[in-house]
């Protein structure tokens, strides 16, 4: 159940950004927002202490965050491995012999993150790990890569095999059955396509950026955030192939993993289609099952190659996962905030705001803001979709299929754009750990380019409401986005690795 306090109801999300903006550390900023929620729902020490406490429980115990979380480090004890014997240095150097420039190197992280596009969590972390020795080898800065996988990993939302598209279409079947509207979530879902002006534009600007080498966060990125590790005394024996072998059954593991395991799960009694076995595939515990292969394939090669003994390839493990136990604490501690958020009825406070003082035609762009708002109010994207998505087709139901099927795709990307703006959601996260900075950082580096691209986005809702042709609003952003990225961008910062 939920309550609505008003203006108090933002109360957690303002400490939240304040602290973690002033200390860089994120996970105090959640606990203390946490906090606040709790007294702000329950006014005495006892039972506002008790609330905290239940939240900090129910956070803890949340099994799909835990799933998360251990997926996270795995990971992490993987990258500890490959960078203790220097497997990725050897990495670097082998694919440096076909990308033997800066544009190339950019380019080709561009081409991989984008054909990651079936799962964002996979996208995030397999781009970061196997394209951070390219880009240090090529002095390119990892807050760049960063910026790169967290936008690209977006195409999950608009791709009919992803482990998005079948959430986004049970969304939109429960929103419009809600008010009669007979069309399959399915069909909705592919009509909604040429709405999503953030996503288009956020891939656009990240080939523009990747081509030039220019962008707007040079200023921004000192190299203050970047984790540096110490290096390894002794020359280890480790070849290119102990980072990529793990990396390509990670890969493949995860891929065809959603396929098979998504067909075991799908009920008899449904149609069988790429929607809906992706609809039904575990995608985090796929995720765990590819990384655990991986895990033990790089420990076969260790032992096979005698590069090292069992003991220290232990410690490498404990270290790298060691390393990621901030980042773990967030994920799960921003589990938290969303149940905080949800009794506070922050998201309904949001969206009273804007409902009733809505122009029909300007109905998507509000639902774009609205979910972004909700969304930096909770850090997690799926919530805010769950809560916005029924309101907007409420709204939207009884005008035409033009600004149905807008608000259906403003919903979606306004949660995406939310999530890009904040340290907390899971994806900067992620995101960030993968490429060896610290959430803070990503986000202030990431930060320019996402708030142009969130303005041109409601430059285009705008002109939708004006009922300018999509095609022509399509021809105005690319043009302008590329004019103001050629005028008013800067090159890449020179920072050292």
């Amino acid at each position: 159940m939920h309550t609505n306090l008003g203006l108090l109801s933002l109360l957690p999300t303002f400490i939240t950004i304040l602290i973690a903006f002033t200390t860089r550390k994120v996970y105090l900023a959640l606990f203390l927002g946490i906090m606040s929620g709790a007294f702000a729902l329950k006014t005495s020490l006892i039972e506002g202490t008790l609330k905290f406490l239940e939240y900090l429980y129910k956070s803890f115990t949340d099994t799909e965050r835990l799933k998360i979380t251990f997926f996270v480090m795995m990971v992490a004890g993987i990258l500890e491995i490959v960078a203790f014997t220097k497997a990725n240095i050897k990495f670097g150097e082998w694919i440096g012999n076909f990308l033997k420039s800066k544009k190339r190197a950019r380019l080709t992280a561009f081409g991989l993150s984008s054909a990651l596009f079936f799962d964002d969590y996979a996208n995030v972390l397999i781009a970061g790990a196997a394209m951070r020795p390219v880009m240090d080898k090529h002095k390119i800065s990892p807050a760049f890569l960063a910026y790169l996988s967290d936008s690209l990993a977006t195409l999950a939302s608009i791709m009919i095999i992803s482990t998005w598209a079948a959430f986004e279409i049970s969304l939109i079947e429960n929103a419009t059955n809600s008010v009669h509207i007979a069309e399959k979530g399915s069909i909705i879902f592919f009509k909604t396509i040429p709405f999503y002006f953030y996503t288009f534009m956020n891939v656009f600007l990240v080939f523009l950026v990747s081509y030039s080498g220019k962008w707007f966060a040079t200023k921004k990125d000192n190299g203050s955030g970047i984790i540096k590790k110490e290096s390894t005394q002794k020359e280890l024996k480790a070849r290119k192939r102990d980072m990529i072998i793990p990396l390509v059954i990670l890969i493949t593991v995860a891929f065809f993993g959603m396929f098979i395991w998504g067909y075991i799960e799908t009920p008899q009694n449904q149609s069988i289609s790429i929607i809906t076995i992706l609809g039904n595939a575990p995608s985090i515990d796929v995720l765990n099952l590819s990384v655990i292969i991986a895990m033990i394939s790089i420990i076969i090669l260790m032992k096979k190659d005698k590069i090292l003994p069992l003991k220290t390839i232990l410690k490498a493990i404990t270290t790298g996962m060691k390393g990621m136990f901030t980042t773990g604490l967030v994920i799960i501690l921003a589990k938290g905030l969303e149940f905080c958020a949800s009794d506070l009825g922050t998201g309904y406070y949001i969206t009273d705001l804007f409902k009733n003082i809505l122009s029909a035609n300007y109905i998507p762009m509000f639902i774009f803001i609205v979910a972004a708002l909700i969304t930096v109010a909770s850090g997690f994207s799926w919530s805010s979709m769950a809560l916005v998505m029924p309101i907007a087709v409420q709204m939207a139901s009884s005008h035409n299929t033009t600004i149905i099927y807008a608000s259906v795709s403003a919903v979606i990307s306004g949660a995406i754009f939310g999530a890009q703006l904040v340290p907390y959601s899971d994806k900067s996260i992620m995101t960030a750990a993968a490429c060896g900075i610290t959430p803070i950082y990503h986000i202030q580096t990431q930060l320019p380019q996402i708030l142009l691209v969130g303005f041109i986005a409601i430059f285009a809702y705008f002109l939708l409401g004006l009922k300018i042709p999509i095609y022509i609003i399509f021809i105005i952003i690319t043009t302008l986005l590329f004019f103001i990225h050629k005028f008013f961008s800067k090159e890449f910062s020179n920072i050292k690795q």
